[in-house]
């Protein structure tokens, strides 16, 4: 009688779970101590606060104020880093920084009057267009509280030195000037005179010029009245603390950006009273103007 065969098994094979390195303080193979490539890797352990605007030094320098030094130095004196910053400026904002207008008109008919409808909003937004892009490209620079800038040259000028140094610091400015088409303006200036009153060192609540609230939120800027650097000058021991907003709703922006437009459509005129308020409702498609 022929025995049955028997169907071939599948071995077991003894697997070692274990690691070939184990780590010191923790399973992560990132957190090893005992590897050729990590056993010398001490990085910080603190917060990224820290780090950038170090604890307060003497006279306020900090790792970030030495990176801007740097950063300006090397596009100073370095021909290919200016083509990076002019490359940058040719791509973002280009030959001319235009607005484009488009009230939201239905949130308009919503909350003001049912006049805003489609076709005022067309007649508006070319008449807005060409009204901003003539007085943006203005030679005069009513953009510029310095009047040396057009708007497309403010916002070329904030781009490259965010490039190097990450930030742009400006303020809006109120000029009452008979000559002028509006009363607001653009003033520029230079991060590096953003800091602490008298180079105090951080607290929870005025971290490098910033002052905050208790929950973190920005409230005022301290800014030096002239350059660090000028000694010679009085006023460069003297800081003028800049509220974010105004008591009638008005900002002052630490990071540069031109509102020509406001959201959903709410249209700004500007008066004589020293404040900017609502436009009233229209009684036509063409009856939006300056009061």
């Amino acid at each position: 009688m022929p025995r049955a065969r028997k169907k071939p098994g599948k071995e077991l094979v003894a697997v070692n779970a274990k690691p070939d390195v184990l780590s010191l303080g923790g399973g992560l193979e990132g957190a090893e101590r005992t590897s050729r490539e990590t056993m010398t890797w001490n990085p910080s352990r603190l917060s990224p606060d820290q780090i950038i605007n170090g604890l307060g030094g003497l006279y306020g320098q900090s790792a970030k104020d030495e990176a801007d030094a740097r950063g300006r130095d090397v596009v100073t004196n370095d021909g290919y880093a200016q083509g990076v910053v002019n490359i940058s400026r040719d791509n973002i904002v280009g030959s001319q920084f235009r607005l484009n207008s488009q009230p939201n008109f239905t949130v308009l008919q919503n909350e003001i009057s049912k006049s805003f409808n489609e076709d005022w909003a067309a007649e508006f937004q070319i008449a807005m267009e060409e009204k901003f892009n003539l007085i943006a490209e203005s030679d005069d620079g009513w953009f510029d509280a310095c009047r040396e800038q057009t708007f497309t040259g403010l916002v070329r000028l904030a781009v490259g030195g965010f490039v190097y140094t990450g930030e742009a610091l400006a303020t809006s400015e109120w000029i009452r000037q008979s000559d002028r088409p509006f009363s607001t303006a653009i003033q520029l200036i230079s991060p590096a005179r953003l800091s602490n009153p008298n180079y105090t060192i951080d607290t929870p609540t005025l971290r490098k010029g910033v002052e905050k609230d208790q929950w973190g939120a920005p409230i005022a800027y301290w800014i030096q009245n002239a350059y660090p650097t000028e000694y010679i000058n009085p006023e460069a021991y003297k800081w003028t603390r800049v509220a974010i907003r105004k008591p009638w709703a008005r900002e002052d922006d630490r990071s540069f950006s031109a509102r020509a437009s406001r959201s959903a459509g709410n249209i700004i005129c500007e008066g004589n009273s020293g404040r900017e308020r609502p436009a009233r409702p229209p009684s036509g498609p063409r009856s939006c103007r300056r009061s």
